[in-house]
């Protein structure tokens, strides 16, 4: 090569150099639904005019804000440009794009949408607690004792209900309510939604899965199919997530990247699970920041999001407990997300069984506590054979009464 160039933009850098650390985002293609990018000087106002100068990037899709700031000015970085023979070095900016939950959207996915009657009803509820007398007021107490809706429960354990008004009715609500199993639509008749995916974890928190995603990912055709058998020797992968992606990858197409977020999210389910059951001590106490760096420092909102939903509190702020409830309810959970990375498919219990360590008996009993049946009674056919589909509308077998404490 005869000539090197180095050009220098008029005004400042002529290049910018971006890359996302949860993957490449996965944004619409019209311009008005697309990404958005913006500049900011960091600290403006705050900071000497010579440190203002360093900009903030920003880029926002409908789901996810990104931020980041320039690389460090000890680094230099250049794109360059082949014309005519002649290599041209551009002067660009760095900018590492860290992906941030948008609060807005966290709040909308747990808001209550009233409709009409049930605003009257609201209303004229909230007139009679503040105005009515001592009988009108008795009388709005035990119609409303154990009336429940679904989408005003803010807690992960959230569980659907409706208007009841007889005791029996009530004692039904009761044992719904303690059903350790995710947020479920009893009345729902698709099995997607009968357990929602945005009440097990919201596509926001999703799409901070992307690195770990990457990591599961197998090409199509006979290289795939080859790696998913040497995984099978691996005693690192989980039988379930290797099931799991055995399930995609004989589909026969690219698999969507919010899928693959969520197979790494089960992976994580998983690992939790084995890891709990190791800790020693976990039902007096372990420290919140020691489960998340034995699960090998996950994205902070994925971490806190598994501790949150799967421990209790602890007398002290930076533990938690970890008690047979919070063991049966992550076994619930692990089902569940299968099923949904499977489509609602017939799930094999045998690898559930293997992974969690739990006899496939038992884990049966999980599958049919969740509201699933044998695929065989389901299905006919050989590839029934030991596995589970969830059925539709939900029904839940009474749960049996524990006779002993169980070990964490």
């Amino acid at each position: 090569m005869d000539d090197l160039m180095l050009r220098y933009a008029d005004g400042g850098h002529a290049a910018l150099v971006t890359r996302f650390s949860n993957g490449t985002p996965r944004v619409a293609t019209s311009r008005a639904a697309g990404l958005h990018f913006a500049f900011g000087d960091e600290g403006e106002g705050t900071l000497p005019t010579k440190t203002r100068k360093r900009r903030a990037l920003t880029a926002d899709t409908t789901k996810v804000h990104y931020r980041s700031t320039p690389a460090s000015a000890d680094s230099r970085y250049m794109v360059g440009a082949v014309t005519g023979g002649v290599l041209q070095l551009i002067d660009a900016e760095y900018y590492e794009m860290r992906p941030e939950v948008k609060a807005v959207e966290q709040i909308e996915t747990t808001k209550r949408a009233l409709d009409t009657r049930e605003q009257i009803m609201a209303a004229q509820a909230d007139l009679t607690a503040s105005f009515g007398g001592k009988a009108k007021k008795a009388k709005l107490s035990a119609a409303t004792q154990y009336r429940t809706d679904e989408d005003s429960i803010s807690t992960s354990h959230g569980l659907t209900a409706s208007t009841l008004t007889t005791a029996d009715a009530a004692s039904a609500a009761d044992k719904d309510a303690a059903r350790l199993v995710p947020p479920y639509n009893k009345s729902a008749t698709v099995p997607s939604e009968a357990y929602p995916l945005e009440k097990i974890i919201s596509r926001s928190e999703l799409s901070y899965l992307g690195p770990a995603a990457a990591l599961l990912e197998v090409p199509l055709g006979p290289a795939g199919a080859k790696r998913l058998a040497a995984w099978e020797q691996d005693p690192e992968y989980n039988r379930t997530t290797i099931a799991a992606m055995q399930h995609l990858h004989a589909q026969g197409a690219e698999v969507p990247a919010e899928k693959m977020q969520l197979v790494a999210y089960l992976d994580y389910l998983i690992r939790l699970y084995v890891l709990m059951k190791s800790l020693p001590g976990v039902r007096r106490g372990v420290y919140r920041d020691k489960i998340t760096k034995k699960l090998q420092s996950p994205p902070e909102v994925i971490g806190d999001r598994l501790v949150q939903t799967f421990t209790g509190p602890h007398e002290k702020d930076e533990k938690c407990i970890y008690e047979g409830r919070h063991k049966d309810l992550l076994t619930s959970y692990i089902l569940i997300t299968f099923l949904h990375v499977c489509d609602f498919n017939p799930v094999p219990v045998k690898c559930l069984s293997t992974d969690l360590g739990v006899p496939s008996p038992k884990m049966r009993e999980y599958c049919v506590y969740a509201g699933c049946k044998s695929a065989k009674s389901v299905t006919a056919g050989a590839g029934a054979v030991g596995k589970v589909k969830l059925t539709v509308p939900l029904t839940f077998p009474e749960r049996r009464k524990r006779t002993a404490p169980r070990n964490a």
